[in-house]
């Protein structure tokens, strides 16, 4: 009798030790797996964060006023760009976002450019458009203005003083688009203390099948 007590105190404590043993195993992979899942979602946030210091500093290199020649037939007219970020840009150290914040930027971010064309004789023969919500290319340094609320399709690149030997506006454009600006959006993302000085495009009418091209340069 004493040894069949023996044997189920036994079994009883061989079964106890079993079913602690397992519950610390199950433990230990439950704190791997949420210690991996945090650092999975660090990892995650500090990508998007990283993302978006890139787009802030491109929007901080772009963000101003622009004025230059629009070359319609011949004739020299006069074409200002106002470049605004659609939300505050963002650049800070101060705080660590989370996901949804970070994305929230990266999504919404954009530019409200307003665009206004004159005849410099006659400063009142004013015409412009506001489009918003326009997004750059980030990689490739190049914009375009297209909506129903411009009668014209702007395509526009950013551009330095490398091209200042090409006085051919189409050519400048062309060049610019040829590796320059592309260039220039590499040196803004890497993250240079760049200020975009100038930029070169096309207007293109909706109407026909003309092309005019425009250099803009900084004015604030």
């Amino acid at each position: 009798m004493k040894i069949v007590c023996m044997l189920l105190m036994l079994t009883v404590f061989a079964v106890g030790c079993s079913n602690n043993k397992d519950d610390s195993r199950l433990a230990e992979r439950s704190e791997v797996e949420a210690k991996a899942q945090i650092k999975a979602e660090e990892d995650r946030t500090a990508a998007i964060v990283a993302d978006l210091k890139q787009q802030s500093m491109f929007y901080e290199a772009l963000y101003g006023e622009f004025e230059g020649t629009l070359i319609v037939s011949g004739q020299h007219f006069k074409l200002r760009a106002n470049f605004v970020p659609q939300i505050p840009i963002y650049i800070s150290d101060e705080r660590t976002l989370t996901v949804s914040e970070a994305e929230d930027y990266l999504i919404n971010q954009s530019f409200n450019i307003h665009l206004t064309s004159w005849d410099p004789s006659n400063a009142l023969s004013a015409s412009g458009c506001q489009v918003e919500g326009v997004k750059p290319d980030l990689l490739k340094g190049e914009i375009y203005v297209s909506s129903e609320s411009c009668s014209n399709l702007f395509l526009m690149a950013i551009n330095d003083e490398t091209l200042n030997s090409i006085v051919n506006l189409r050519e400048r454009f062309s060049a610019a688009l040829d590796g320059v600006s592309e260039d220039l959006a590499a040196q803004i993302l890497s993250g240079d203390d760049y200020i975009v000085e100038e930029i070169v495009g096309e207007m293109r009418p909706t109407t026909n099948a003309a092309i005019h091209p425009f250099r803009l340069v900084r004015v604030r």
